[in-house]
């Protein structure tokens, strides 16, 4: 798939709401970023805006955008955050009895004692699948 085919199937696919900077030649995910610099196109981690490892530089813009995909797709990523863990139990439960694998990462003091956050993470490629189950649960 080429650049824009990448950016449309992962409109489709669910990560529209994950996407932190999206260009005419740049994408990125959780840091992750794809991104065409004259005629390379690199694959690298950023912080702060800042490359701090490359993983890949060609000249193949399909190689970039399978590798890059391939990545985030095996990539543990938000999925939801509730104020309730009730809430974040039963949507737990509900996406491992459909065969999705969730990682839990519970904020116990999120902007101060008794101000709990439950989050529920799930790979990038069970994003969609997630996400109709979730609005299956919720009616």
């Amino acid at each position: 798939m080429n650049f824009q085919h990448l950016k449309e199937h992962l409109q489709e696919q669910g990560y529209g709401p994950l996407i932190a900077e999206n260009g005419p030649k740049l994408l990125s995910i959780c840091d992750f970023r794809i991104e065409q610099i004259d005629d390379h196109w690199r694959v690298c981690d950023t912080e702060r805006g800042e490359v701090v490892e490359t993983y890949l530089t060609t000249r193949d813009e399909k190689e970039a955008c399978a590798f890059w995909y391939e990545r985030i797709a095996g990539r543990m990523l938000h999925f939801a955050t509730f104020k309730s863990a009730g809430e974040a139990d039963s949507v737990e439960h509900a996406l491992v009895s459909a065969g999705i694998n969730v990682w839990r990462n519970d904020i116990p003091n999120f902007n101060g004692p008794n101000d709990a956050r439950y989050r529920v993470f799930t790979a990038g490629r069970d994003l969609r699948g997630a996400r109709l189950i979730m609005k299956e649960r919720d009616g």
